[in-house]
């Protein structure tokens, strides 16, 4: 049984939303749609949830029409079997936990809609909190209250709005690690909208990557993230140094990229081209006081410390060496470093991690 979208969302005087994949109902699996904010993400999981009507095109499952423009065929949200997790919990204020995950299972019969009360209590962690209102409950629970809701009614697919948006940082990492594992144990394929990449990377078994409102990309999270096919997707999938560069020569599967006047070295994705992107990660970047003679890094660029940024754990250092590179490393380096703006100091780059994306002529 397949989810088949094939579909277009215009807004009068915005954007243009377009959609078209396919999602495997008869299987646990979580498609991550990832894109910045105002991409069009979720008008599309509104579409699918029949909570948006597109304009044009045709949303299908296991063949049967929820929406089919030539024929003006539109099936209502109650009749499409999929639960619907909002970033905030959406709870009604006035029923307690049992109340709230009950709505979902109106006409199931008394002692089913007992049975299956309990067990989602179970499943998402919510003992002895049965008759709590939302108001007296954490963020983290009312969204598990939230999900347990959605869940309830045993719906064909699951649709998720950035769930955790709204959740601090630990909460968040909690739940995120119980979702997974409690869709995987009910056998419920689930859609995520986020552009967390944590998120991305430790739900997702397929991503989705959107861009002004059409998707741009598809595969495997970790395949997507490793090789954006354009500049666009490696600024929006992380990579924090993007360059122009031209290619210089090719020896023993490495490029030779000219840089701001600095020569890089990357692995060679192969094809005729001229001119390419050079992509990096902050993390992908190590830093020394003095270059060391012998290592397995490829590149080895002397510079000066431009900025310091602490981010919690982890420092943004920005280093001019001919060109603007950022590294990311631990506090605890930069501290051993003990870095200021102005000081002299060597990237590290291994030239597995310089991404190539060729310019065509």
């Amino acid at each position: 049984m397949a989810l088949h979208c094939d579909f277009s969302r215009a807004f009068p005087g915005g954007p243009r939303v377009e959609a078209a994949f396919d999602v495997d109902l008869d299987r646990f699996g979580v498609t991550v749609l990832f894109g910045a904010s105002g991409c069009g993400k979720t008008t599309i999981l509104r579409c699918l949830a029949g909570l948006d009507r597109p304009d044009s095109g045709r949303i299908s499952a296991d063949g049967t029409p929820w929406f089919d423009a030539p024929s003006r065929r539109w099936v209502p949200p109650q009749g499409r079997q999929v639960g619907y997790v909002f970033q905030e919990s959406a709870l009604f204020p006035h029923l307690d936990v049992r109340g709230n995950i009950a709505f979902g299972l109106r006409g199931w019969a008394a002692r089913e809609r007992q049975e299956r009360i309990r067990e989602m209590i179970r499943i998402m962690g919510l003992e002895g909190m049965e008759r709590r209102r939302p108001l007296e409950l954490s963020g983290g629970e009312r969204q598990r209250v939230a999900l347990a809701r959605a869940l309830a009614p045993r719906p064909q697919m699951l649709l998720l709005d950035e769930p955790f948006a709204s959740l601090d940082r630990p909460a968040a990492e909690r739940l995120r690690r119980e979702l997974r594992h409690v869709l995987q144990a009910l056998g419920t394929p689930a859609m995520l909208v986020t552009h967390n990449r944590d998120e991305a990377l430790s739900l997702g078994d397929r991503l989705l990557l959107m861009r002004e409102g059409s998707i741009r990309q598809s595969g495997s999270p970790a395949e997507v993230f490793a090789r954006p096919d354009s500049r666009e997707a490696a600024e929006l999938l992380g990579f924090s140094t993007v360059l122009r560069t031209r290619v210089q020569g090719r020896r023993e599967g490495l490029l030779r990229l000219q840089a701001g006047g600095v020569e890089l070295l990357a692995s060679d994705p192969g094809g005729e081209f001229q001119e390419a992107y050079a992509c990096i990660r902050g993390e992908g970047v190590s830093l020394e006081r003095h270059g060391s003679a012998v290592t397995t890094q490829r590149n080895h660029l002397a510079g000066r410390v431009a900025a310091i940024q602490p981010l919690g754990p982890l420092v943004r250092v920005r280093v001019d060496c001919g060109f603007p590179l950022e590294a990311l490393i631990t506090s605890w380096a930069c501290e051993d470093l003990a870095l200021a703006l102005g000081d002299p100091i060597h990237a590290l780059i291994k030239a597995t991690a310089v991404v190539v994306i060729p310019i065509e002529a």
